[in-house]
């Protein structure tokens, strides 16, 4: 009896265990944010000190980030920049909150509202920031609809099949589709894609390089063989050939823009005409130029081609003989002056920037290279813009705001232009 009570015990004991392991959930690998780092930017900094007061999810919270994700596509399959000035206003401790931080804690409530408010967001039509005759802004997409600025969209789509892999659901495969359906269907007759800002041929942000980068993940890692090898949702047609194709269009687009000067190839510049491929101003803060900061990832970019041309080793070559020049950086350091904390262009901030510039051929003991974010394609001088349109070669001359709010001077990383030297050398 007792022997017979001991395995009915057991066979239970060996049943509870097995249902217990259907009910729980497989363990989720931790996916990192690093490519969401410049949109949760955008998203938190409006805080003091780009910090939130709301509850805030973790990168160990890979489903709750992509329920996030899921929860802020629009219906024509981008993302966008919801802001507080729209749906976020009603949500009690949320009403200064974006979607740009995807780490946000949401209601179940407040989901259900945000997709009701994402439905009657309109399809995205970057030519309708194109004037008459122009291609100076004239009113900027709304922030609701779709946009590739800020690394957005495609890496929406990248995180979506990383998650897909680890858990099997349809709902991350099927919204991942819908991304890339848009990404190809906002491509540029030119080719490239164009930035929120004014309608072109955008390499600010990483629109286009970041584009293709995404593409060439598709076409050569396996973990994104099952998003290359699905039907498209809306045209139901393969992916693989349109992704190809918008890929080889990128390629030759770049190619094309590739700045010279006095009959040398530069770098890029960070927007083009799209029909005439002549750099073009965006915002009023930036003039035409040519910009460093956003060209090395054209080149990381293209060192990746599994098909590297002559043509795009002499294109590669000439970019990185131009990004290990001094004519990309200045020489000084950036004082952040202490002062009482103030609101300003929406940003918070206890310091003002002065520059304090230095001597390249004989810098220092606080002076460091600076990389200079536009510089003259007439003779490579650094540009400073303001909202008014006005340009200065000063950066000490720019209003405070722009000075402390955008980006004009970054740090210089040495180590990153030596290792596209050596890789240029290999060629």
């Amino acid at each position: 009896m007792k022997k017979t009570l001991f395995c009915a015990l057991t066979a239970l004991t060996v049943l509870a265990s097995a249902f217990c392991q259907e009910l729980t959930p497989p363990s989720i690998t931790p996916i990192p944010i690093d490519e969401f780092k410049d949109l949760i930017h955008h998203g938190v900094m409006k805080f003091p000190e780009s910090t939130p007061p709301y509850p805030r999810w973790t990168e160990a919270d890979v489903l709750e980030i992509a329920d996030n994700i899921l929860t802020f596509q629009n219906p024509d399959g981008g993302w966008g920049k919801i802001g507080r000035s729209s749906i976020f206003k009603n949500f009690p401790g949320h009403e200064k909150a974006s979607c740009q931080d995807l780490l946000i804690k949401l209601a179940p409530e407040e989901k259900e509202l945000m997709k009701a408010y994402l439905l009657k967001v309109q399809p995205v039509k970057f030519d309708s920031i194109k004037t008459e005759g122009s291609t100076k802004p004239s009113e900027k997409i709304s922030k609701p609809r779709s946009v590739l600025d800020n690394r957005m969209t495609y890496s929406h789509v990248r995180y979506l099949i990383k998650v897909y892999n680890q858990t099997k659901e349809e709902k991350y495969l099927e919204s991942a589709a819908r991304g890339l359906h848009w990404i190809l269907s906002v491509e540029l007759p030119c080719g490239g894609w164009s930035g929120c800002d004014v309608y072109g041929l955008c390499i600010n942000d990483d629109v286009t390089s970041g584009v293709l980068s995404f593409l060439q993940d598709m076409l050569y890692e396996s973990e994104y063989e099952v998003l290359l090898n699905a039907t498209d949702p809306l045209t139901g047609k393969p992916f693989e050939e349109a992704v190809i194709k918008a890929h080889d269009r990128a390629i030759a687009v770049l190619l094309k823009t590739q700045v010279k000067v006095k009959g040398r190839k530069t770098v890029w510049a960070h927007n083009y005409d799209p029909d005439t491929l002549k750099p073009i101003a965006a915002r009023p803060f930036e003039p035409a130029a040519l910009t460093a900061l956003e060209s090395v990832p054209v080149v990381e970019t293209l060192l990746r081609e599994k098909n590297l041309t002559p043509e795009i080793k002499a294109c590669i070559k000439a970019a990185v003989e131009f990004l290990c020049s001094d004519k990309i950086y200045t020489t000084g350091w950036i004082e952040k002056r202490p002062v009482e904390q103030f609101e300003e262009g929406g940003r918070w901030y206890n310091y003002e920037k002065i520059f304090h510039p230095g001597n390249k051929k004989a810098p220092g003991p606080n002076d460091q290279k600076l990389l200079i974010r536009y510089i003259s394609i007439k003779d490579f001088k650094p540009l400073y813009g303001d909202w008014t349109g006005k340009v200065y070669e000063d950066f000490n001359q720019l209003p405070r705001e722009r000075r402390n709010g955008y980006g004009f001077l970054s740090t210089y990383k040495e180590d990153e232009f030596l290792q596209l030297k050596e890789k240029a050398g290999s060629l």
